[in-house]
């Protein structure tokens, strides 16, 4: 090590040493050395005024702390955020009533028929007064028939574009 190096390290350490015995010497003079404060001195007349009303409460009674004694310190020290109450919803809506579909509809003077496609995809053929699924078939006309389900009833039509258009023929009856 070169010699000014030697000399800054050796100046450092000695400044360390003062440094520290300067503060032990003023935390010792300041806390230990020290003579105590003086009392102060009270007159006949506050003495007697103390010896008759005994000793002089400082701060709240004890009866009043009893609340902070009895306080469980186990609890959390922050409210808990309160409890949201579920608002009762309305009950969901009644799944919309799957009916079976019209295909077509034979309609005689004193019998009808429809062509009903059920909930499995099957064709089926009905006639009034029969049961499609769980519906009774009321009535059968041109296009149109009535259903029957509980309390309910339900009108299916022949999809539009499913209804046939007259048929013309050239034949006039007879040859």
């Amino acid at each position: 090590m070169p010699m000014a190096a030697r000399q800054v390290n050796a100046g450092l350490g000695t400044l360390q040493w003062i440094l520290t015995a300067g503060a032990v010497y003023l935390a010792v003079d300041t806390t230990l050395l020290r003579p105590p404060l003086p009392r102060p001195r009270l007159t006949a007349a506050d003495q007697a005024a103390i010896d008759e009303s005994g000793p002089a409460e400082v701060g709240p009674s004890l009866d009043s702390l009893e609340s902070i004694w009895r306080r469980d310190l186990r609890q959390t020290l922050v409210e808990p955020p309160p409890v949201a109450t579920p608002k009762p919803q309305a009950p969901p809506p009644p799944p919309p009533v799957r009916l079976p579909q019209l295909r077509a509809t034979f309609v005689e003077r004193a019998r009808a028929w429809g062509i009903f496609v059920d909930d499995h995809g099957q064709v089926r053929v009905r006639a009034a007064g029969g049961r499609i699924d769980d519906f009774e078939i009321v009535s059968i006309d041109a296009h149109v028939a009535l259903l029957r389900r509980g309390g309910e009833t339900h009108e299916v039509a022949v999809p539009k574009a499913d209804v046939p258009q007259a048929i013309r023929t050239g034949h006039k009856g007879g040859r």
